[in-house]
């Protein structure tokens, strides 16, 4: 029972005083009588709330006329009948104020009051309003929703544009395998300088570039792109290494964002393993023997537009031997560099090139196995903060040609279409190249079977149709089907047959038709198309395992409120940031500052933490400081990300 004191002035205060201090509180009171809830006290907080001067007297639903179906009566009703504690955490309420109506959202308590005998005689309401801060985190949100789109869009637009800017595919030549992988940088958003390439070139030799220009973003692809064209071109002229090089060097001078550029050429011949080479201050070549031993060759001269001298290198890959070109993305990484990255890359190259590391992997091609691998092995403890382009040419032995002889029966369509596929598989083919060719030998095929010999006796001996193919050294396939029959070109029934030569040409670069001299019995139509091997731009690295010592968030010994982020930030490593700025900032009650200018990696996970924190202290009415030194990795993405960001003062 709630009985009344008999000195409730000495306990409580003056009755006038403690009136004046519950019309001052600001928080929103409200109090009520009876079961139909009758305003019996308010306060000026509560009334300037609701822009309603005169409110005592009042039943609460005349109160709030329009808000019967938004469950705020039942939850009086219940504090009163339950003569329980009733509460709500950020409603929305729409109430009618003498202005019109209006939205809001609070916290809110019902507190019962008892009479006496320990009868509810009325009820306490308190209110917080908290719209304005409710309003400033969905308005957050819905900028992070934004934020992360734009980031995700913008990761797009730069594998996209790389994808455009870089070679997709290699050539599949018949005495090398040739690989090549381009990695983009998983702390940077911005399209990258690496660049790659290959040229065949006359006598089957084959032109194998890397090259690196200074910096990220639109301009330095651009400078790249054309840099590129410049190489491409003056290899495909016949230019040895140094040669194109020089003319390169000449080039840049006219191109802003070219200078200090840096660049690998090499010319392998496959067939002898003969290798020229010239390099403009770029890491030099690694070479592999059969047995996996691994040596740099010689370096060469000074960057693009230092004023260089070039000239060509000698040396020679061996038989069964790899030539691997790079850019200093994969020996240039976190906690990794100079001597150390160049001693790890060629230790694992050659346990890769051995299918020492993962055993099981022996069904890639050697040179795809090795990047692979060197990729997954290198980038797995700790990440990469350049983009990296890695370009091997492993010297196998020459591919054999294929020749296959069936019975000129429309069952044998499909054996022959399977042994070709198996056959372009084995050369390297990629699979639009192989479905194409297929495709135009088993119209070739069927046109033989069906036209060759008709009038003959069926199952004469003479009834065969050969199918044979050799790769290039230019690496063109040269494809023949042959018959020994005499083709008779009658008019088909059916309005869809008869097109299997159109068939065969639409899938090929050139289609001939070849018929026995003089009448004589036989046709070989012959094919030709370059085969060539895909090559994917990928956003990430191989999938790490979980790292969990390479990110530190640490408080500042001498600024109170400031944490200092070092290492990298992604969805292994996201947590410990979340758990940092929480418990700096009292769970968002409190503002706090992070200096993230030691990030070497700021993954979308860490971006989307970020706007979740700048959301939840704003939340409370507090801030979330952003610091980062521009050029650093995390100014880059921060500024992508719509992160408002600046350096710290004094870096202190």
């Amino acid at each position: 029972m709630n009985a009344v004191p008999e000195d409730r002035d000495g306990l409580t205060g003056d009755a006038e005083v403690v009136r004046e201090v519950f019309e001052e509180l600001p928080i929103l009171v409200l109090a009520t009588e009876g079961p139909d809830h009758r305003v019996v006290a308010v306060n000026a907080a509560y009334r300037a709330s609701v822009d309603r001067a005169r409110l005592v007297g009042l039943l609460v639903r005349e109160l709030w006329p329009r808000t019967e179906r938004q469950r705020i009566f039942d939850l009086l009703d219940r504090a009163f009948s339950t003569a329980t504690v009733q509460s709500g955490h950020e409603w929305r309420v729409q109430i009618e104020t003498d202005s019109g109506m209006r939205e809001i959202f609070f916290n809110f308590m019902a507190t019962p009051r008892l009479d006496a005998t320990g009868t509810v005689k009325g009820l306490t309401f308190t209110l917080d309003d908290v719209t304005e801060q409710v309003r400033e985190r969905l308005a957050a949100q819905e900028r992070v929703a934004e934020a992360e789109r734009r980031y995700a869009e913008a990761r797009g637009m730069v594998v996209a544009l790389q994808e455009a800017l870089l070679p997709s595919s290699v050539p599949v030549l018949p005495c090398a395998r040739v690989a090549a992988r381009y990695v983009l940088a998983e702390a940077d958003t911005a399209a990258g300088g690496d660049w790659f390439d290959t040229v065949p070139l006359e006598g089957g030799r084959i032109g194998l570039v890397v090259g690196d220009v200074v910096g990220h973003g639109m301009a330095a692809s651009a400078v790249m792109g054309q840099l590129r064209t410049v190489v491409r071109e003056r290899l495909s002229t016949g230019a040895g290494p140094a040669t194109v090089l020089a003319a390169v060097d000449r080039f840049t001078a006219g191109v802003p964002g070219a200078h200090s550029a840096t660049c690998c050429v090499a010319v392998l011949d496959p067939a002898t393993g003969a290798l020229v080479y010239a390099s403009a201050g770029h890491p030099p070549p690694l070479a592999v023997t059969a047995e996996g031993g691994a040596r740099y060759l010689p370096p060469g001269a000074g960057p693009l537009g230092t004023g260089a001298s070039y000239r060509d290198r000698e040396s020679a890959v061996g038989e069964g031997g790899m030539l691997l070109l790079y850019t200093d993305g994969i020996i240039e990484r976190p906690l990794i560099k100079g001597d150390e990255g160049r001693a790890v890359l060629a230790e694992s190259v050659s346990h890769a090139f051995l299918d020492r590391a993962f055993p099981q992997d022996t069904d890639r091609y050697v040179a795809e196995r090795a990047l692979d691998q060197v990729l997954e092995l290198l980038l797995r403890d700790g990440g990469h903060s350049d983009d990296i382009t890695l370009l091997a040419a492993h010297r196998a032995p020459r591919a054999a040609d294929f020749r296959v002889v069936l019975p000129a029966l429309l069952s044998s369509v499909r054996s022959i279409q399977f042994e070709l596929g198996r056959w372009l598989v084995e050369v390297g083919c990629g699979e639009a190249d192989e479905s194409a060719l297929q495709h135009a030998v088993v119209e070739l095929v069927t046109n033989a079977v069906e036209h060759a010999y008709q009038g003959d006796t069926v199952g004469s001996s003479s009834h065969s149709v050969t199918v044979g193919a050799r790769l290039g050294d230019d690496g063109v396939v040269h494809v023949e089907v042959a018959d020994r029959g005499r083709w008779a070109d009658a008019e088909h029934p059916d309005p869809f047959r008869g097109r299997g030569l159109t068939m065969a040409e639409m899938f090929t670069e050139t289609l001939t038709i070849k018929r026995g001299d003089e009448g004589a019995a036989g046709t070989t139509a012959s094919i030709t198309r370059p085969l060539r091997h895909p090559v994917a731009v990928t956003a990430n690295s191989p999938k790490p395992p979980a790292r969990t010592l390479d990110l530190t968030v640490e408080p500042h010994l001498d600024i109170p409120g400031l944490l200092i982020a070092d290492g990298t930030i992604d969805t292994v490593t996201v947590g410990r940031l979340d758990d940092a700025v929480m418990t700096a900032s009292r769970a968002g009650t409190r503002s706090v500052a992070v200096d993230l200018s030691g990030v070497e990696h700021l993954a979308s996970a860490g971006v989307q933490a970020l706007h979740r924190a700048r959301a939840t202290l704003a939340g409370h009415g507090q801030v979330l400081t952003l610091h980062a030194r521009p050029g650093t990795v995390a100014a880059d993405v921060l500024e992508l990300a719509d992160l408002p960001h600046s350096p710290r003062p004094n870096n202190r």
